[in-house]
């Protein structure tokens, strides 16, 4: 309630299931991460979840996140880390032996360092970089072999992740960054801000980009 929310996929099977389990209200949009369909400074908030590690082309993809994003808006993200871990729990574990995604999903080449995002973030006009790591726990591990296998459903599902305890074991991160600029006064009382979705997050690690 109050706000204006927008989901964009490029795949119209993930759209159906979306416009199928969403709340009312939300509108949805078959179009790219690189050629967004709206008007600049369209945005206060932009979510983009398990969307970056599959990108080949980041830098254009964030300078599109940065377009529709008003001075001052912000952008969450969560997205894997390039790390031993990553690999064994997201193309070994995931793919290969628990089978629950398909083989070819992830590119581990294609997963970004948080150094990395730091970067490719300031370049692309964001003004500071806020994340926390994500550690998976043994019973969250063993709860996806489970369900992979169909021995577990999705709904008994709880084991969670570590926030930021021990940086070795590593899988993902989560965070958001600013975009650079004043942000602007709504022009009535009645101006609702919109929202590209919506997610839960934690913020830990600051960093200004």
């Amino acid at each position: 309630p109050g706000y204006d929310i927008e989901g964009v996929d490029l795949s119209p099977q993930a759209l159906r299931y979306a416009q199928d389990t969403a709340v009312k209200g939300v509108r949805f949009s078959n179009a790219s991460v690189y050629a967004l369909p709206f008007a600049n400074e369209s945005f206060d908030v932009v979510i983009m979840s398990d969307v970056l590690e599959h990108l080949f082309d980041l830098h254009s993809a964030l300078a599109e996140v940065a377009r529709v994003l008003r001075p001052g808006g912000v952008f969450l993200f969560d997205t894997i880390d390039r790390t031993w871990m990553s690999h064994f729990v997201a193309i070994v574990g995931a793919e290969r032996i628990v089978g629950i995604v398909g083989r070819g999903v992830h590119d581990w080449r294609l997963f970004i360092t948080p150094q990395e995002l730091r970067t490719a973030l300031r370049n692309s006009g964001f003004h500071s970089y806020t994340y926390e790591a994500l550690d998976p726990s043994p019973r969250s591990l063993l709860e996806l072999a489970l369900f992979g296998w169909g021995l577990l459903s999705a709904e008994r599902m709880g084991g969670g992740w570590s926030v930021g305890r021990f940086p070795v074991f590593t899988v993902s991160y989560i965070g958001l960054a600013v975009k650079t600029g004043v942000p602007k006064a709504a022009t009535s009382p009645d101006t609702t801000p919109p929202l590209a979705t919506a997610t839960s997050y934690k913020v830990g690690e600051h960093a200004e980009v």
